[in-house]
């Protein structure tokens, strides 16, 4: 009630009270001292911020732990009575280098107080917290020792950029997600900085509500794009984060994610082929095939299964189709030991999918997809071996060209596995003699491919059966059917003296 010059003359000693209020252990009492600075910060405005709020910033670097948690008690009453003039006093301050402790868990105090004063700061907030964080040993500065790692700094540093990024409610996430995305994704940001974003990005997505749904999609592609950094601790924590991330998702809106999913990882995959072809070129080696490092890791394929796979057992025909491409590519960026668990789980829906009446795209991007699981995970695949076969003989007389030049190129793979390789090579040349043109070619496609991949040699019985369905063949108008049942011919010469085979065919 008093007046701006009553308060004025007797300034020094009311701070001072107000002050000792703010942090003082009876909660009657803070509460009262909270009150009477909201009052005086109305009457002497930024004063009483200038002249309160210091001391208690000092009582934080204070070795007394009684200080730190009187300080505490105070910035947040201070805080919570005045936001729109305490905060941006007070938030920089706790960010200023070198960053403390007990400056983390009192930002992590007073953030969830501040309320639209924190928006505007959130720029100037978490760049500096992700930059002191470390979330391993192995991220630390080159020449520091790990015994010098400080974890009660890295869980305080931890809290308080959760706590700022939860505080910011759905209606200003826009200016949440730039500043930690940015953190994420840029190539020339510290390896700990990186980290340290991956690792908020994934507790926002836990914690955070539905709001955060409409950002999870660049969260994961931001993710997606750091499975491949130079540092194994950057990709530790971004699978992690992607993984995280992907489990807050409900399973319907999976779905919404294949396609950018797909797009990000195949960026992932070009960058790396190009650096391996650099490479190569560099020291006149062979290009080796390129894999991923977040997909080398231990169930590191897993995520991406978890999304393909549901989106080809529950997707309209364009979204399997897709979810059976990116799949496949996955895969290919997959080395063989770490795919070999996922091999058995990817395989069954595959051989399921091509099975029923789906549109060519479809089944073609799944024929695909087997033939390169068999290539990759040939061994884990010997359970499936006979509906493969099945699954492969039945394309080669699809009404879809594509998918009976899939399926050959898939039973010529899988030849190798089969234990009964020449019922399945006179079956198709049986076939193949009485089809029409269309589907005999895709059936000497695949004879072809099946004879040329045998470990060892048809009975001669079965071989003179393929040789006298394909010698007829040999003069077919259609160039393609020659060539194919040339081809045939050509892989008997493995097991067949090749000048009566050649007396034969001219005869």
């Amino acid at each position: 009630a008093a007046g701006r010059e009553t308060v004025e003359a007797f300034l020094e000693e009311i701070i001072r009270a107000v002050r000792q209020g703010l942090c003082d252990e009876e909660e009657g009492v803070y509460s009262a001292a909270a009150l009477a600075f909201s009052s005086l910060q109305r009457v002497v405005g930024s004063q009483a911020v200038h002249a309160i709020l210091p001391p208690m910033l000092a009582m934080l670097r204070s070795p007394d732990p009684s200080d730190h948690a009187a300080a505490l008690r105070g910035l947040r009453e201070a805080v919570s009575q005045r936001p729109a003039a305490v905060a941006p006093f007070l938030l920089p301050r706790l960010v200023a280098p070198p960053l403390s402790a007990a400056a983390g868990r009192a930002l992590a105090a007073v953030a969830p107080a501040c309320g639209p004063p924190l928006y505007s700061l959130l720029d100037a907030l978490l760049p500096p917290l992700l930059d002191a964080t470390y979330l391993e040993a192995e991220l630390l500065p080159v020449g520091t020792d790990p015994a010098d790692a400080d974890p009660e700094l890295r869980e305080a540093l931890i809290s308080a950029s959760a706590a700022v990024a939860l505080a910011v409610d759905d209606d200003n996430l826009h200016l949440l997600y730039p500043p930690i995305l940015a953190a994420a994704a840029a190539k020339a940001n510290p390896p700990h900085t990186r980290a340290a974003a991956a690792a908020l990005l994934a507790q926002v997505a836990i914690s955070g509500g539905e709001g955060h749904a409409a950002y999870l999609g660049d969260s994961l592609e931001v993710l997606v794009g750091m499975l491949d950094a130079p540092q194994a601790a950057v990709v530790r924590a971004a699978w992690s984060a992607f993984d995280s991330t992907l489990k807050t998702l409900a399973k319907e809106r999976l779905l919404l994610h294949v396609g950018s999913l797909r797009e990000a990882l195949m960026a992932v995959g070009d960058e790396a082929r190009s650096s391996a072809r650099k490479a190569a070129a560099a020291t006149g080696a062979a290009a080796l095939p390129v894999t991923v490092a977040g997909l080398r890791l231990n169930k590191g394929l897993a995520p991406f299964a978890t999304v393909y796979l549901h989106a080809l057992m529950t997707g309209s025909p364009d979204q399997r189709e897709v979810a059976a491409l990116a799949l496949g590519e996955a895969v290919a960026l997959t080395p063989p030991d770490a795919l070999k668990p996922f091999v058995i789980q990817i395989t069954g829906p595959l051989i399921r999918i091509v099975g029923d009446r789906f549109p060519a795209g479809v089944k073609v991007a799944i024929l695909s997809t087997l033939r390169l699981l068999i290539r990759k995970g040939a061994t884990s695949l010997k359970p499936f071996v006979p509906q493969l076969q099945t699954t492969f003989v039945k394309a080669l007389s699809d009404p879809s060209p594509s998918v009976r030049s899939h399926g050959a190129a898939a039973l010529s793979a899988l030849a190798p596995l089969s234990p009964r390789v020449e019922p399945l090579a006179t079956e198709l040349a049986t076939t193949a003699a009485t089809a029409e043109p269309g589907t005999q070619l895709s059936l000497l496609c695949a004879l072809a491919g099946v004879v040329r991949r045998v470990s060892k040699s048809l009975s001669p019985e079965a071989m003179d059966k393929i040789e006298t369905v394909a010698r007829p063949v040999l003069t077919a108008r259609d160039p393609d059917l020659a060539c194919a049942a040339a081809g045939v011919l050509g892989s008997l010469a493995r097991w067949r003296p090749l000048p009566e085979l050649l007396d034969r065919v001219e005869a």
